[in-house]
């Protein structure tokens, strides 16, 4: 696990660990300009030169604004010229922070050539050191004409902490932004390096140890955060001593008469990720096509005409059985699909993936969503679209606060919020909140989505608590896509080959030793 920081606790880190435990400011700032000192001189080695061949060619320049960012900036670069390197400082400004004031002099004592302009196509790398994570307002005038001079050059681009221009708690342009190779962000990464569109100008993200004191990390509280491959840890072993009910029970009610594959993909995605058993409540079109595709699947069915209190007696039986529940994938929202979520929303004790179409149930009445304040057993999967119907706002403004609308749908309605995007973000009502980096573009297609409740649901019946079990389930949704999109090419995925990574990712990340 990795914690993902937003600007006001990433800067709550720095001042504990500068004010309150005592690590003096330029202490923390020579070991951020160690480590982009050392990212530089890493990329140089890599370009396959001699070290001394690439100390002669390669010019580096750092541009650095007047704060504390610019100030790394500026000592990065004098650890690189005493190092041999050919690199210079453009000081937009040169009066600034105190750290400013003290980095410009010691580069200036130590013979680093300081400019006040630069033509940018005459450097082989740049270091950008012009914002830092406290921007706010959009860049205009001079700094975005030196942006966007840096991005017309040809040389290659580190970031320090975080791109200029892009918002370090939510990853927005704010009119303009450094396009980055590579991001060297300190103690924890900014949520602005995660989120898109700031994770695309991030480039690649290392993430360095600046020093800062574990007392102040401590002191953040509702940090996000994110979950790598290693993490799969946290499923729970297989028992040598059980059976098929030892894994639970799955309830998938998906699929409507003209609607079937929805139904195939989330059962099938439940066995793959661990359950034991599988229902699928369909329609009775679907039924040949659900145990075609998943013969290992019970099936049940209804037909067309059905009453609500038919549909009910149906919902009763088969609720009874479970011990998690799916429904909305390709159900429709006819009379049934309707009576089949209302029973679910009133009747069900455990935790529920509610997808698709009973989000858009929900979203048309309002009783429905009040319903959802009962209790902690329901998980929402909404993509963009489908949030915007639930909270009666538009995509773009949800695109641009994804963890804040996540964050607060959880807390009002008392749910576990799975808000899709190509970072999904998943939100508890305690506040926790978690940032997916897994994934690609092509699990873009259509399906992923019912792979995705299949996949969650199956970590749950495999032992996790429910928020534990969307997180885990988020993550090895994405791997598994990682993989299909290494076998198939991004654009050739479809949601089938999404299980067959999964089923592949887990069986080689050390799950299924002994």
């Amino acid at each position: 696990m990795q914690y993902v920081l937003n600007a006001v606790q990433a800067k709550k880190i720095d001042s504990i660990s500068i004010n309150n435990v005592g690590i003096p400011s330029m202490v923390l700032m020579e070991r951020a300009a160690l480590a982009v000192a050392d990212a530089v001189e890493k990329h140089i080695k890599k370009s396959g030169m001699g070290t001394q061949k690439a100390k002669r060619k390669f010019r580096i320049l750092s541009v650095c604004g007047s704060g504390n960012n610019g100030a790394d900036a500026v000592a990065a670069a004098r650890i690189l010229y005493e190092r041999g390197y050919n690199a210079e400082v453009f000081a937009v400004k040169r009066e600034g922070t105190e750290e400013f004031e003290k980095q410009l002099s010691i580069a200036r004592a130590s013979k680093v050539r300081i400019i006040n302009r630069a033509k940018f196509g005459e450097y082989n790398i740049i270091i950008d050191g012009l914002f830092g994570i406290g921007l706010s307002r959009n860049v205009e005038g001079l700094y975005a004409q030196i942006i966007n001079g840096i991005n017309e050059s040809d040389a290659w681009v580190l970031s320090v902490d975080i791109p200029s221009g892009i918002n370090a708690s939510d990853g927005r342009i704010m009119s303009t932004a450094v396009k980055a190779d590579k991001t060297v962000t300190f103690g924890y990464t900014k949520i602005g390096n995660v989120l898109y569109p700031g994770a695309e100008y991030a480039g690649k993200v290392k993430t360095a140890d600046a020093g800062f004191a574990k007392k102040a990390v401590k002191s953040i509280r509702n940090k996000a955060f994110t979950y790598s491959a290693e993490d799969l840890c946290l499923i729970p072993k297989r028992k040598a001593h059980s059976n098929k009910g030892t894994y639970g029970k799955v309830l998938v009610i998906a699929g409507s008469a003209s609607m079937g594959g929805a139904a195939s993909l989330a059962a099938l995605a439940a066995y793959r990720s661990g359950a034991g058993l599988v229902k699928v409540l369909t329609h009775e079109n679907q039924r040949t096509a659900v145990q075609k595709n998943v013969p290992e699947a019970i099936v049940e069915t209804y037909g067309d005409g059905i009453t609500q209190t038919e549909i009910n007696k149906i919902m009763k039986n088969a609720l009874s059985w479970a011990t998690c529940v799916i429904i909305g994938p390709g159900i429709s929202t006819s009379d049934t699909a309707s009576w089949m979520t209302e029973y679910i929303l009133r009747n069900s004790t455990v935790t529920t993936v509610l997808d698709a179409d009973a989000l858009n149930l929900i979203a048309q009445k309002k009783e429905f969503k009040e319903l959802l304040k009962d209790g902690v057993t329901f998980i929402v999967t909404p993509h963009l679209g489908e949030m915007a119907r639930l909270t009666g706002t538009s995509v773009p403004v949800i695109q641009g606060k994804l963890i804040e609308t996540a964050g607060k749908f959880a807390k009002k309605y008392n749910v576990v919020c799975v808000l899709k995007d190509a970072r999904t973000i998943v939100a508890a009502p305690s506040g926790d909140i978690y940032v997916n980096t897994s994934g690609n573009s092509g699990m873009a297609t259509g399906g992923s989505g019912d792979v995705l409740t299949g996949v969650i649901a199956g970590m749950k019946v495999s032992g996790l608590d429910t928020f534990d079990a969307a997180c885990v389930g988020v993550l090895l949704h994405g791997l598994g896509g990682d993989h299909a999109a290494e076998k198939r090419g991004e654009h050739g995925m479809k949601a089938g080959d999404i299980i067959d990574g999964i089923t592949n990712v887990m069986s080689v990340s050390g799950m299924e030793q002994k």
